[in-house]
């Protein structure tokens, strides 16, 4: 798995994780320093966080959908993942408010290490008062917010096995007994409501922002999210698959002058049809 990971790589310069969604049994990481001990702005991927505040709140009723304007169409939750609409995100930010945000980033693990035995593991930032912070913007795009690519890997991983917050493991067989699951802690949010988010990922690779990302053999979910770093753009892709039986997460992170978010899918999509492929 290391070797598909670096040859979708390519020439990008990045870093690419799989992992297990049931077990948090890592099978490959490409760049430790900028998957663990590096932290990143989530940019489009807190969306996921911010639907999941606004769901729990009930500020959002799907699947009735929003309008955002006089002149615009109304959109819902599903098509707003899908083509990671900042407008919507930024609405529903503001309803629901920084401080319920930084809970629900911090239920899904943000802001604290994920345990995976690797030294000097960096543990993002949060936050702890929404002081300063721009609301519109806070909900979209994740401003003030740092993440690393393992801790993305473990927040995708509990919409896809329904709530467990997984330690990731690494270095161990999969058929080992060692590689249990070792459950961090179950999140406080209803599956019916990380279903929602489900079914955002899986309309952003079938026909929005992660369709590079598609795979012919399986349903794949996924988030994109892109921002710059001084004269660089920075793509995440965090993702997992097949969507019903959930078997591996991947999460793409690539830094360079044309990179992106769905850049970045693109590379996962190559990764998830050389697993299907066996190749």
């Amino acid at each position: 798995m290391r070797r598909i990971a670096l040859a979708s790589l390519g020439k990008s310069e990045g870093s690419v994780i799989i992992m297990d969604p049931l077990t948090g049994h890592v099978y490959a990481i490409v760049n430790q320093d900028w998957a663990v001990r590096r932290s990143w702005k989530p940019a489009s991927i807190i969306k996921l966080v911010t639907a999941a505040a606004a769901l729990g709140d009930r500020t959002l009723q799907p699947p009735q959908p929003l309008r955002l304007s006089a002149k615009s169409r109304p959109i819902n939750l599903t098509e707003a993942l899908a083509v990671s609409s900042n407008s919507f995100f930024s609405t529903i930010g503001e309803s629901v408010g920084p401080e319920r945000i930084i809970s629900y980033a911090r239920e899904f693990g943000l802001g604290e290490q994920t345990g995976i035995n690797y030294p000097e593991e960096n543990p993002g930032l949060l936050p702890v008062l929404p002081d300063g912070i721009d609301v519109s913007r806070f909900g979209a795009t994740g401003e003030g917010i740092e993440a690393t690519p393992i801790q993305l890997a473990t927040l995708v991983s509990a919409i896809a096995n329904g709530g467990m917050l997984l330690t990731p493991q690494v270095g161990r067989s999969p058929k080992s007994t060692e590689t249990q699951p070792q459950i961090r802690r179950r999140i406080a949010i209803p599956r019916a409501n990380l279903a929602r988010l489900m079914a955002g990922m899986i309309a952003a690779v079938d026909h929005g922002t992660a369709n590079g990302a598609a795979d012919p053999w399986q349903t794949v979910a996924g988030k994109t999210g892109t921002f710059l770093e001084k004269s660089a753009k920075v793509g995440i892709f965090a993702s997992y698959a097949p969507a019903d039986d959930p078997r591996f997460v991947v999460v793409v992170v690539t830094r360079g002058q044309h990179e992106s978010g769905p850049a970045a899918a693109s590379i996962a999509g190559t990764i998830y049809r050389a697993l299907s492929s066996g190749s």
